[in-house]
């Protein structure tokens, strides 16, 4: 079989395993949190000039762009239009994992097959699944992928990608990340054949980088995060149920730990830590550049979590950080090069680290199994607002309720 037809039927699979996972954030979507009156009232409201309003201290770029979309079509179709645009942003990264270029970067098969299943199963991760308010974190990854894997040949996917990097570094923060491995990769690739468009990818999100981070620099003073509550307990907590429990047991597993009193001390959370943090370190130093790439990303995602995390207006911030369900996207890439470490010290090291990674592989397959359905959204009355604004005379005041309830917002027919 070709390999263009393999890699369109894998990715055809992912697609129909995804769709899975909860199938009513396609057949019945709903609005969710920011979609409202973050990205829809904004939108309506300003128009174009909401491209240029950060939120939350940075530019997002991708939810005000389908917005700005949803607004000039029947307002009973913007939840479908996000949850599609949510879909296939969240497909894309299995899809190029899948592709001829996904084999030339990761050329062990079963490695990168799991690599794709595991993302498209991850554990603890409801919090972002097929939301177009957290598909940035899924197009950091996007644009990560792209900066690592061998350029296209065509002038047109290298334009194409291009836009894509673009679009990814204007849509959150996670940019400021992405551009020094951009540089890191470039440099370490130099004498490629195409060197010079791994080149052009660093300096196009150069700007990006540069832009939100003087958004978050002279962001508002109410934005910025109030008391973090750290302590080592909650430290090793939020590293071991949140990333490394949570990423091979699931959300499930770990919320019946957190049952049982001895759990919720601080050894057994330490013990987890220091044994998952010093494979991480083993899998630094043996591994190879692409690993250390991507575990560098996970680790300064992590750090920014921890320095200015955004989960609780009446909480301090780590308390409730604990918890899988709570902050979650803050995770979902960590997850990742937690599994990716699992993977790297499998397959090369001294027998007794290799059969331990194995074995904890295993527990991941776990996680994917209990976490893998999630729950509908409870059904809201969008879509009566929306049909009554629809038919609506201008002047007329309609209130549109969303997921979380009881989050509405509130348009003026023009």
């Amino acid at each position: 079989m070709k390999p263009t037809r393999l890699a369109c039927i894998s990715t055809a699979a992912a697609a129909l395993l995804l769709f899975s996972r909860c199938p009513s954030r396609l057949l019945r979507p709903e609005l969710w949190a920011e979609d409202g009156d973050a990205w829809i009232q904004c939108a309506y409201d300003a128009g174009l000039s909401s491209l240029a309003q950060p939120i939350a201290g940075y530019l997002q770029t991708l939810s005000r762009l389908f917005a700005l979309l949803a607004v000039h079509l029947p307002f009973t179709a913007a939840p479908l239009l996000f949850a599609l645009a949510a879909f296939v942003i969240q497909l894309a990264p299995a899809a190029l994992l899948l592709s001829a270029r996904g084999r030339t970067l990761i050329p062990n098969l079963a490695a990168r097959l799991l690599l794709a299943l595991f993302y498209i199963g991850e554990p603890n991760a409801s919090e972002v699944h097929v939301n177009l308010t957290n598909a940035m974190w899924h197009l950091a990854l996007v644009a990560f992928l792209l900066v690592v894997l061998p350029k296209p040949r065509s002038a047109g996917g290298v334009m194409t990608e291009s836009l894509v990097l673009i679009l990814a570094g204007l849509s959150g923060p996670l940019v400021l990340f992405i551009t020094p491995i951009a540089w890191w990769h470039a440099g370490a690739q130099r004498g490629l054949a195409d060197h010079g468009k791994r080149m052009l990818y660093a300096l196009l999100l150069t700007p990006c980088a540069l832009i939100q981070g003087w958004c978050i620099v002279h962001q508002p003073a109410g934005v910025r995060v109030g008391h973090l509550g750290a302590t080592a307990d909650r430290l090793c907590h939020i590293l071991s149920d949140q990333i490394f429990l949570g990423g091979m047991i699931g959300s499930h597993f770990v919320g019946m730990l957190m049952v049982r009193g001895w759990w919720l001390g601080f050894w057994p959370a330490a013990v987890c830590t220091v044994v998952a943090l010093s494979l991480g370190i083993y899998a630094f130093l043996k591994g190879p550049d692409l690993y250390r790439q991507f575990a560098v990303l996970s680790a300064l995602i992590v750090a920014s979590a921890l320095k200015s995390p955004v989960v609780s207006w009446t909480e301090p911030q780590w308390q409730p950080m604990q918890y899988p369900g709570v902050g979650g996207r803050y995770y979902v890439i960590p997850i990742l090069g937690w599994f990716a470490t699992l993977l790297v010290v499998a397959g090369a090291s001294p027998r007794g680290l290799r059969w331990l990674a194995r074995g904890l592989l295993l527990c991941c397959a776990v996680g994917v199994a209990a976490d893998w359905h999630y729950p509908r959204y409870p059904h809201s009355s969008y879509q009566d607002s929306a049909r009554l604004f629809d038919r609506a005379a201008p002047g007329t005041v309609v209130v549109f309720h969303e997921n979380p309830a009881p989050l509405c917002f509130t348009l003026i027919k023009k």
